[in-house]
């Protein structure tokens, strides 16, 4: 358990990975259940992945999901979305995506908080 009382869960029949928190596995299991199987724009889900801003800055998001949206005119076009989950807005954190927003190409970071069961998305 860690200083915000979040338990881990190891071994996610989705991906197999262990994440940092129960609000993350539920998400992780809405982006593969909901998302991969009902849009069929999704492509592929990666857990974990590290994008670098600037300052030499390594920052471990909790999800990459890849969409493949077609259009009759433009072909295909292949974007990323950077989804990460959060029970509190710490300080870090907050300047931490104002940095992503601002600098890194796939800007804006989407930021999830689970509720009562809810997914609800994190303004700001």
């Amino acid at each position: 358990m860690n200083k915000y009382r979040a338990v881990r869960v190891r071994n996610c029949p989705h991906c197999g990975r262990t994440h940092d928190s129960k609000m993350e596995a539920r998400e992780c299991a809405y982006l593969h259940m909901l998302k991969m199987e009902q849009d069929g724009d999704v492509l592929h889900i990666d857990v974990h992945p590290t994008v670098t801003l600037p300052g030499h800055i390594r920052w471990t998001l909790d999800f990459c999901v890849w969409h493949n949206e077609v259009e009759e005119e433009l072909g295909s076009s292949l974007w990323p979305e950077y989804i990460d989950v959060k029970g509190m807005l710490t300080r870090d954190f907050k300047l931490k995506r104002q940095l992503f927003n601002t600098h890194h190409p796939a800007a804006p970071l989407v930021c999830v908080k689970w509720a009562r069961g809810k997914r609800e998305l994190l303004e700001g």
